[in-house]
Protein backbone atom coordinates (compact mmCIF):
# COMPACT_ATOMS: atom_id res chain seq x y z
CA UNK A 1 0.00 0.00 0.00
CA UNK A 2 2.89 2.25 0.35
CA UNK A 3 2.90 3.19 -3.54
CA UNK A 4 -0.34 4.87 -2.68
CA UNK A 5 0.93 7.45 0.03
CA UNK A 6 2.22 10.08 -2.73
CA UNK A 7 -0.79 9.98 -4.55
CA UNK A 8 -3.00 12.58 -2.67
CA UNK A 9 -1.37 15.88 -1.94
CA UNK A 10 -4.44 17.56 0.00
CA UNK A 11 -4.38 16.21 3.61
CA UNK A 12 -7.51 16.77 5.22
CA UNK A 13 -7.86 17.00 9.09
CA UNK A 14 -11.35 18.07 10.95
CA UNK A 15 -12.85 20.97 9.89
CA UNK A 16 -13.24 24.13 11.64
CA UNK A 17 -16.41 22.90 13.22
CA UNK A 18 -14.46 19.88 14.65
CA UNK A 19 -16.99 17.70 12.91
CA UNK A 20 -15.47 13.62 11.99
CA UNK A 21 -15.04 13.41 8.41
CA UNK A 22 -16.08 9.99 6.79
CA UNK A 23 -14.93 8.01 3.97
CA UNK A 24 -17.68 6.09 1.98
CA UNK A 25 -17.07 3.73 -0.62
CA UNK A 26 -18.67 0.10 -1.55
CA UNK A 27 -19.27 -2.97 -3.84
CA UNK A 28 -15.54 -3.61 -4.16
CA UNK A 29 -16.32 -7.47 -5.05
CA UNK A 30 -13.16 -8.54 -3.93
CA UNK A 31 -12.81 -11.99 -5.50
CA UNK A 32 -14.85 -11.02 -8.68
CA UNK A 33 -12.33 -11.42 -11.40
CA UNK A 34 -10.74 -15.18 -11.48
CA UNK A 35 -8.24 -14.24 -14.52
CA UNK A 36 -4.47 -13.68 -12.90
CA UNK A 37 -4.45 -10.67 -15.11
CA UNK A 38 -7.21 -9.00 -13.42
CA UNK A 39 -7.73 -11.12 -9.89
CA UNK A 40 -6.07 -7.90 -7.67
CA UNK A 41 -7.64 -5.17 -9.29
CA UNK A 42 -10.47 -5.01 -6.54
CA UNK A 43 -8.30 -5.62 -3.28
CA UNK A 44 -5.47 -3.16 -4.36
CA UNK A 45 -8.56 -0.82 -5.07
CA UNK A 46 -9.33 -1.44 -0.99
CA UNK A 47 -6.20 -0.70 -0.06
CA UNK A 48 -6.09 2.68 -1.94
CA UNK A 49 -9.30 3.99 -0.43
CA UNK A 50 -7.81 2.44 3.23
CA UNK A 51 -4.14 4.29 2.54
CA UNK A 52 -6.39 7.72 1.47
CA UNK A 53 -7.90 7.21 4.93
CA UNK A 54 -4.72 6.86 7.00
CA UNK A 55 -3.32 9.73 5.21
CA UNK A 56 -5.78 12.51 5.55
CA UNK A 57 -6.97 11.20 9.33
CA UNK A 58 -10.37 9.94 8.72
CA UNK A 59 -11.76 8.43 11.63
CA UNK A 60 -15.09 5.89 10.07
CA UNK A 61 -14.53 3.79 6.67
CA UNK A 62 -18.03 2.85 5.70
CA UNK A 63 -18.37 -0.22 3.17
CA UNK A 64 -22.38 -0.06 1.98
CA UNK A 65 -22.00 -3.44 1.29
CA UNK A 66 -20.69 -6.50 -1.02
CA UNK A 67 -17.11 -6.41 -0.08
CA UNK A 68 -16.23 -9.40 -1.46
CA UNK A 69 -18.03 -11.57 -4.54
CA UNK A 70 -19.01 -14.34 -2.42
CA UNK A 71 -19.73 -15.34 1.21
CA UNK A 72 -16.73 -17.18 1.05
CA UNK A 73 -13.40 -17.00 -1.34
CA UNK A 74 -11.57 -20.02 -2.33
CA UNK A 75 -8.02 -17.67 -3.37
CA UNK A 76 -6.02 -17.71 -0.04
CA UNK A 77 -4.00 -14.22 -1.04
CA UNK A 78 -7.00 -12.09 -1.59
CA UNK A 79 -8.35 -13.24 1.68
CA UNK A 80 -5.20 -12.60 3.45
CA UNK A 81 -4.88 -9.45 2.16
CA UNK A 82 -7.81 -7.70 3.11
CA UNK A 83 -7.36 -8.72 6.62
CA UNK A 84 -4.52 -7.09 6.33
CA UNK A 85 -6.11 -4.01 5.32
CA UNK A 86 -9.10 -4.13 8.01
CA UNK A 87 -5.95 -4.83 10.71
CA UNK A 88 -4.12 -1.51 10.15
CA UNK A 89 -7.17 0.43 9.72
CA UNK A 90 -8.08 -0.79 13.44
CA UNK A 91 -4.46 -0.38 14.40
CA UNK A 92 -4.47 3.07 13.60
CA UNK A 93 -8.27 4.44 15.20
CA UNK A 94 -9.37 3.81 12.13
CA UNK A 95 -13.61 2.64 12.47
CA UNK A 96 -14.48 0.18 9.47
CA UNK A 97 -18.56 0.17 9.60
CA UNK A 98 -19.80 -2.73 6.88
CA UNK A 99 -23.12 -4.08 5.79
CA UNK A 100 -23.92 -7.19 4.66
CA UNK A 101 -24.78 -6.63 0.58
CA UNK A 102 -26.51 -9.42 -1.42
CA UNK A 103 -23.37 -11.03 -3.00
CA UNK A 104 -21.24 -11.18 0.35
CA UNK A 105 -22.84 -12.34 3.43
CA UNK A 106 -25.01 -15.85 4.61
CA UNK A 107 -27.74 -15.69 6.99
CA UNK A 108 -26.01 -18.03 8.67
CA UNK A 109 -23.33 -15.94 9.13
CA UNK A 110 -20.98 -18.42 7.87
CA UNK A 111 -18.97 -15.60 5.73
CA UNK A 112 -15.90 -13.75 6.09
CA UNK A 113 -17.36 -10.51 6.83
CA UNK A 114 -18.47 -12.06 10.00
CA UNK A 115 -15.20 -13.42 10.60
CA UNK A 116 -13.72 -9.82 10.28
CA UNK A 117 -16.46 -8.63 12.82
CA UNK A 118 -15.55 -11.66 15.03
CA UNK A 119 -12.11 -10.84 15.05
CA UNK A 120 -12.79 -7.08 15.70
CA UNK A 121 -11.60 -5.55 12.51
CA UNK A 122 -15.22 -4.74 11.29
CA UNK A 123 -18.27 -3.28 12.61
CA UNK A 124 -21.74 -4.30 11.31
CA UNK A 125 -24.82 -2.74 12.46
CA UNK A 126 -27.27 -5.60 14.03
CA UNK A 127 -30.24 -6.61 12.66
CA UNK A 128 -33.09 -9.19 12.79
CA UNK A 129 -36.44 -9.96 11.79
CA UNK A 130 -39.53 -10.21 13.91
CA UNK A 131 -42.81 -11.24 12.73
CA UNK A 132 -42.85 -9.03 9.46
CA UNK A 133 -40.66 -6.59 10.71
CA UNK A 134 -36.86 -5.69 9.83
CA UNK A 135 -35.75 -4.38 13.28
CA UNK A 136 -32.09 -2.51 12.93
CA UNK A 137 -30.39 -2.02 15.92
CA UNK A 138 -27.86 0.99 16.77
CA UNK A 139 -24.58 0.92 16.51
CA UNK A 140 -22.74 3.91 19.08
CA UNK A 141 -18.96 4.24 17.89
CA UNK A 142 -18.06 7.73 20.33
CA UNK A 143 -19.14 10.47 16.94
CA UNK A 144 -21.47 8.84 15.33
CA UNK A 145 -24.69 6.51 15.80
CA UNK A 146 -25.04 3.86 12.92
CA UNK A 147 -28.03 1.60 11.11
CA UNK A 148 -27.58 -0.58 8.92
CA UNK A 149 -30.43 -2.13 6.06
CA UNK A 150 -28.60 -5.19 4.46
CA UNK A 151 -28.85 -6.21 0.87
CA UNK A 152 -31.54 -8.74 0.45
CA UNK A 153 -31.55 -11.66 -2.20
CA UNK A 154 -33.94 -10.29 -4.72
CA UNK A 155 -33.74 -6.80 -2.96
CA UNK A 156 -36.52 -7.72 -0.60
CA UNK A 157 -35.16 -5.25 1.91
CA UNK A 158 -37.09 -2.82 -0.44
CA UNK A 159 -40.50 -4.21 0.51
CA UNK A 160 -39.50 -3.70 4.03
CA UNK A 161 -38.51 0.26 3.38
CA UNK A 162 -42.17 0.45 0.97
CA UNK A 163 -43.74 -1.32 3.53
CA UNK A 164 -42.91 1.20 6.73
CA UNK A 165 -42.14 -2.58 8.39
CA UNK A 166 -38.71 -1.78 9.48
CA UNK A 167 -38.05 -0.35 13.12
CA UNK A 168 -34.66 1.57 13.92
CA UNK A 169 -35.02 0.87 17.75
CA UNK A 170 -34.41 3.27 20.18
CA UNK A 171 -34.03 6.52 17.04
CA UNK A 172 -36.05 8.89 19.27
CA UNK A 173 -33.44 8.69 22.13
CA UNK A 174 -30.56 8.91 19.61
CA UNK A 175 -28.68 13.00 20.22
CA UNK A 176 -25.80 12.17 18.01
CA UNK A 177 -25.57 12.14 14.16
CA UNK A 178 -26.87 9.17 12.50
CA UNK A 179 -25.80 7.62 9.53
CA UNK A 180 -27.79 4.72 7.59
CA UNK A 181 -25.77 2.07 5.04
CA UNK A 182 -27.99 0.83 2.66
CA UNK A 183 -27.10 -2.02 0.28
CA UNK A 184 -30.08 -1.25 -2.34
CA UNK A 185 -31.32 0.51 -5.14
CA UNK A 186 -33.23 3.56 -4.94
CA UNK A 187 -33.69 6.47 -7.05
CA UNK A 188 -32.45 9.70 -5.85
CA UNK A 189 -34.36 13.03 -6.58
CA UNK A 190 -33.78 15.02 -9.33
CA UNK A 191 -31.42 12.21 -11.33
CA UNK A 192 -31.58 9.52 -13.65
CA UNK A 193 -29.35 6.41 -13.48
CA UNK A 194 -30.19 6.23 -17.55
CA UNK A 195 -28.56 9.39 -18.07
CA UNK A 196 -25.26 7.38 -17.46
CA UNK A 197 -26.30 4.27 -18.94
CA UNK A 198 -28.91 1.89 -21.18
CA UNK A 199 -27.96 -0.35 -18.41
CA UNK A 200 -30.36 1.28 -16.30
CA UNK A 201 -32.90 2.71 -18.56
CA UNK A 202 -35.68 0.34 -17.88
CA UNK A 203 -34.99 -0.88 -14.55
CA UNK A 204 -37.67 0.16 -12.24
CA UNK A 205 -34.99 1.69 -9.64
CA UNK A 206 -37.36 2.44 -6.21
CA UNK A 207 -38.76 5.87 -6.31
CA UNK A 208 -39.85 8.17 -3.18
CA UNK A 209 -37.87 5.64 -0.85
CA UNK A 210 -35.97 7.93 1.01
CA UNK A 211 -39.39 9.72 1.93
CA UNK A 212 -39.53 6.48 3.94
CA UNK A 213 -36.44 6.66 6.24
CA UNK A 214 -36.70 9.01 9.21
CA UNK A 215 -35.16 12.53 8.46
CA UNK A 216 -33.48 12.25 11.71
CA UNK A 217 -30.69 10.30 9.91
CA UNK A 218 -27.98 12.44 8.82
CA UNK A 219 -26.75 10.97 6.03
CA UNK A 220 -27.69 7.55 3.65
CA UNK A 221 -24.61 5.74 2.77
CA UNK A 222 -26.03 3.64 -0.22
CA UNK A 223 -24.32 1.02 -2.13
CA UNK A 224 -25.82 -1.81 -5.03
CA UNK A 225 -25.79 0.59 -7.87
CA UNK A 226 -21.89 0.09 -8.99
CA UNK A 227 -21.88 3.39 -11.26
CA UNK A 228 -20.88 6.95 -9.26
CA UNK A 229 -24.83 7.83 -8.87
CA UNK A 230 -25.46 11.04 -8.98
CA UNK A 231 -22.41 12.16 -10.87
CA UNK A 232 -21.07 15.45 -8.91
CA UNK A 233 -17.95 16.45 -8.12
CA UNK A 234 -19.08 17.52 -4.90
CA UNK A 235 -22.94 18.69 -3.69
CA UNK A 236 -24.84 18.90 -0.61
CA UNK A 237 -26.25 15.30 -0.34
CA UNK A 238 -28.40 13.37 2.12
CA UNK A 239 -27.91 10.17 -0.30
CA UNK A 240 -25.01 9.06 -2.43
CA UNK A 241 -24.15 6.19 -3.96
CA UNK A 242 -20.28 6.15 -4.48
CA UNK A 243 -20.32 3.28 -7.50
CA UNK A 244 -18.44 0.21 -7.63
CA UNK A 245 -14.26 1.61 -7.73
CA UNK A 246 -13.29 -1.32 -10.38
CA UNK A 247 -16.55 -3.46 -10.76
CA UNK A 248 -17.30 -7.19 -11.07
CA UNK A 249 -17.86 -7.93 -14.85
CA UNK A 250 -18.07 -6.96 -18.30
CA UNK A 251 -20.69 -4.97 -18.23
CA UNK A 252 -18.89 -2.78 -15.58
CA UNK A 253 -15.99 -2.62 -17.46
CA UNK A 254 -17.87 -1.23 -19.96
CA UNK A 255 -19.69 1.43 -17.71
CA UNK A 256 -15.90 2.02 -16.74
CA UNK A 257 -15.43 3.30 -20.47
CA UNK A 258 -19.05 5.71 -20.39
CA UNK A 259 -17.44 7.45 -17.68
CA UNK A 260 -14.57 8.31 -19.37
CA UNK A 261 -15.67 8.77 -22.75
CA UNK A 262 -19.16 10.48 -22.34
CA UNK A 263 -18.54 12.22 -18.83
CA UNK A 264 -14.85 12.84 -18.75
CA UNK A 265 -14.83 10.80 -15.04
CA UNK A 266 -12.95 8.01 -13.57
CA UNK A 267 -14.05 5.86 -10.60
CA UNK A 268 -14.33 6.97 -7.19
CA UNK A 269 -14.90 6.82 -3.39
CA UNK A 270 -16.53 9.37 -1.18
CA UNK A 271 -15.67 12.10 1.77
CA UNK A 272 -18.41 13.01 3.52
CA UNK A 273 -18.36 16.16 5.65
CA UNK A 274 -21.28 15.86 8.18
CA UNK A 275 -20.77 19.44 9.82
CA UNK A 276 -23.38 21.06 7.30
CA UNK A 277 -27.54 20.66 7.63
CA UNK A 278 -27.32 18.55 4.89
CA UNK A 279 -23.87 16.56 4.42
CA UNK A 280 -21.04 18.17 1.77
CA UNK A 281 -20.07 15.07 -0.50
CA UNK A 282 -16.71 15.17 -1.92
CA UNK A 283 -15.92 13.00 -4.99
CA UNK A 284 -12.54 11.29 -5.15
CA UNK A 285 -11.89 9.92 -8.16
CA UNK A 286 -9.33 7.71 -9.08
CA UNK A 287 -9.13 4.53 -11.60
CA UNK A 288 -7.54 2.94 -9.39
CA UNK A 289 -4.69 1.64 -11.78
CA UNK A 290 -7.23 0.10 -14.01
CA UNK A 291 -7.35 0.97 -17.78
CA UNK A 292 -10.61 -0.04 -19.99
CA UNK A 293 -10.39 -0.27 -23.55
CA UNK A 294 -12.64 -0.70 -26.04
CA UNK A 295 -11.40 -2.12 -29.77
CA UNK A 296 -14.26 -3.00 -33.31
CA UNK A 297 -12.97 -5.59 -35.23
CA UNK A 298 -14.51 -6.10 -38.60
CA UNK A 299 -12.20 -8.78 -39.96
CA UNK A 300 -11.98 -12.94 -39.75
CA UNK A 301 -8.11 -13.02 -39.64
CA UNK A 302 -7.10 -13.31 -35.97
CA UNK A 303 -3.40 -12.73 -36.79
CA UNK A 304 -4.63 -9.73 -37.87
CA UNK A 305 -6.51 -9.21 -34.94
CA UNK A 306 -3.96 -9.82 -32.46
CA UNK A 307 -2.02 -7.28 -34.38
CA UNK A 308 -4.41 -4.69 -33.07
CA UNK A 309 -4.93 -6.34 -29.86
CA UNK A 310 -1.26 -5.84 -28.81
CA UNK A 311 -1.49 -1.97 -30.54
CA UNK A 312 -3.93 -1.39 -28.05
CA UNK A 313 -2.35 -2.49 -25.29
CA UNK A 314 0.88 -1.46 -25.97
CA UNK A 315 -0.55 2.31 -25.62
CA UNK A 316 -2.20 1.29 -22.16
CA UNK A 317 1.21 0.30 -20.23
CA UNK A 318 1.00 3.04 -17.06
CA UNK A 319 -1.69 1.03 -15.65
CA UNK A 320 -1.30 -2.26 -13.57
CA UNK A 321 -4.55 -3.67 -14.87
CA UNK A 322 -5.75 -3.36 -18.46
CA UNK A 323 -9.04 -4.66 -19.95
CA UNK A 324 -9.64 -4.63 -23.54
CA UNK A 325 -13.15 -5.34 -24.76
CA UNK A 326 -13.32 -6.28 -28.08
CA UNK A 327 -16.36 -6.19 -30.62
CA UNK A 328 -16.52 -8.22 -33.09
CA UNK A 329 -18.98 -8.90 -36.37
CA UNK A 330 -18.35 -12.46 -36.48
CA UNK A 331 -20.74 -15.04 -35.02
CA UNK A 332 -20.25 -17.07 -31.41
CA UNK A 333 -18.86 -19.77 -33.17
CA UNK A 334 -15.70 -17.75 -34.32
CA UNK A 335 -15.11 -16.04 -31.19
CA UNK A 336 -14.82 -19.68 -30.01
CA UNK A 337 -12.94 -20.58 -32.14
CA UNK A 338 -9.98 -18.21 -31.67
CA UNK A 339 -10.22 -18.29 -27.65
CA UNK A 340 -7.30 -20.42 -27.55
CA UNK A 341 -5.17 -17.61 -29.48
CA UNK A 342 -6.80 -15.21 -27.29
CA UNK A 343 -6.02 -16.49 -23.87
CA UNK A 344 -2.35 -17.15 -24.82
CA UNK A 345 -2.04 -13.56 -25.75
CA UNK A 346 -3.54 -12.66 -22.33
CA UNK A 347 -0.92 -14.60 -20.32
CA UNK A 348 1.60 -12.87 -22.41
CA UNK A 349 0.39 -9.60 -22.25
CA UNK A 350 -1.07 -9.88 -18.34
CA UNK A 351 -4.02 -8.56 -19.92
CA UNK A 352 -7.75 -8.99 -19.51
CA UNK A 353 -9.07 -9.45 -23.28
CA UNK A 354 -13.48 -10.04 -23.90
CA UNK A 355 -14.30 -11.19 -27.40
CA UNK A 356 -18.18 -10.00 -27.77
CA UNK A 357 -20.19 -10.37 -31.46
CA UNK A 358 -21.74 -7.04 -32.28
CA UNK A 359 -24.79 -9.21 -32.68
CA UNK A 360 -25.25 -10.19 -29.17
CA UNK A 361 -24.03 -6.74 -27.73
CA UNK A 362 -26.74 -5.28 -29.89
CA UNK A 363 -29.40 -7.65 -28.99
CA UNK A 364 -28.48 -7.49 -25.11
CA UNK A 365 -28.74 -3.60 -25.40
CA UNK A 366 -32.35 -4.42 -26.91
CA UNK A 367 -33.16 -6.57 -24.87
CA UNK A 368 -31.84 -4.45 -21.35
CA UNK A 369 -34.14 -1.58 -23.37
CA UNK A 370 -37.55 -3.78 -23.38
CA UNK A 371 -36.59 -5.22 -19.76
CA UNK A 372 -39.84 -4.89 -17.46
CA UNK A 373 -39.49 -3.43 -13.75
CA UNK A 374 -36.87 -5.08 -12.45
CA UNK A 375 -35.28 -4.03 -9.54
CA UNK A 376 -31.31 -5.12 -9.09
CA UNK A 377 -28.62 -6.41 -10.62
CA UNK A 378 -29.13 -9.88 -10.16
CA UNK A 379 -32.73 -9.31 -11.27
CA UNK A 380 -31.29 -8.01 -14.91
CA UNK A 381 -28.49 -11.52 -14.96
CA UNK A 382 -31.70 -14.04 -14.41
CA UNK A 383 -33.70 -12.25 -16.67
CA UNK A 384 -31.38 -12.05 -19.28
CA UNK A 385 -30.47 -16.35 -18.50
CA UNK A 386 -34.29 -16.71 -18.89
CA UNK A 387 -34.23 -14.85 -22.18
CA UNK A 388 -31.56 -16.93 -23.40
CA UNK A 389 -33.34 -20.25 -22.42
CA UNK A 390 -36.39 -19.02 -24.05
CA UNK A 391 -35.08 -18.10 -27.30
CA UNK A 392 -32.70 -21.05 -27.38
CA UNK A 393 -35.65 -23.37 -25.88
CA UNK A 394 -33.54 -25.17 -23.95
CA UNK A 395 -35.35 -27.63 -21.54
CA UNK A 396 -33.17 -26.13 -18.27
CA UNK A 397 -34.07 -24.60 -15.39
CA UNK A 398 -33.04 -21.41 -14.77
CA UNK A 399 -31.94 -22.02 -11.10
CA UNK A 400 -29.65 -25.61 -12.70
CA UNK A 401 -28.46 -23.29 -15.30
CA UNK A 402 -27.31 -20.71 -12.87
CA UNK A 403 -25.99 -23.40 -10.70
CA UNK A 404 -23.66 -24.70 -14.20
CA UNK A 405 -22.32 -21.41 -15.07
CA UNK A 406 -21.46 -21.00 -11.36
CA UNK A 407 -19.18 -24.50 -11.81
CA UNK A 408 -18.08 -23.73 -14.90
CA UNK A 409 -16.39 -20.29 -13.65
CA UNK A 410 -14.32 -21.49 -10.71
CA UNK A 411 -10.70 -21.28 -11.15
CA UNK A 412 -8.29 -23.93 -9.79
CA UNK A 413 -6.35 -21.80 -7.44
CA UNK A 414 -3.61 -23.61 -5.50
CA UNK A 415 -4.91 -27.20 -6.47
CA UNK A 416 -3.60 -29.16 -9.00
CA UNK A 417 -4.50 -28.72 -12.97
CA UNK A 418 -5.31 -32.82 -12.78
CA UNK A 419 -7.16 -32.48 -9.52
CA UNK A 420 -9.22 -29.98 -10.19
CA UNK A 421 -10.39 -30.39 -13.62
CA UNK A 422 -11.71 -34.40 -11.95
CA UNK A 423 -13.75 -32.53 -9.49
CA UNK A 424 -15.14 -30.24 -12.01
CA UNK A 425 -16.11 -32.97 -14.29
CA UNK A 426 -17.69 -34.61 -11.18
CA UNK A 427 -19.66 -31.47 -9.94
CA UNK A 428 -20.48 -31.19 -13.40
CA UNK A 429 -21.76 -34.49 -14.20
CA UNK A 430 -23.73 -34.84 -10.59
CA UNK A 431 -25.65 -31.69 -11.70
CA UNK A 432 -26.27 -32.74 -15.48
CA UNK A 433 -27.82 -35.99 -14.06
CA UNK A 434 -30.47 -33.96 -11.84
CA UNK A 435 -31.32 -32.40 -14.92
CA UNK A 436 -32.06 -35.21 -16.83
CA UNK A 437 -33.91 -36.75 -14.01
CA UNK A 438 -36.25 -34.05 -14.41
Amino acid sequence: MQRYINKYIVVIKRNFFGEILLLHTSDIHIGAFADKSFREANIDALEEIAEYALNNDVKYLLISGDLFENPRLENFELIKRTFIVFRRLKEKGVYTVLTPGSHDHSIMGRDHISILEAAGFAKIPKYEFIDDKLILHPMELEDYVFYAIPGLKNSIELEYIRGNRIIYKGIDNVDKPIILLAHTGIDLDGFRLESYSERYGRIEIAQRVLDKIPAKIKYIALGHIHLPYPLLDSGNLRACYPGSPVGRDIMDLYETIILKKKFNKKRRFLLVDTSSEIPLVKSIWSDFNVCVEELEFDGKDVNQLITMIRSVLNKMVNSRFRALLVSVKQPPQWINSVNREIRDLERETNSYIRLVSKEDHEEFKKFILRLPDVENIENLEREALHHYLKTKNLDISLDKLIELLNILSRTPEDQREADFVEELFKQVEALLKEVVKK
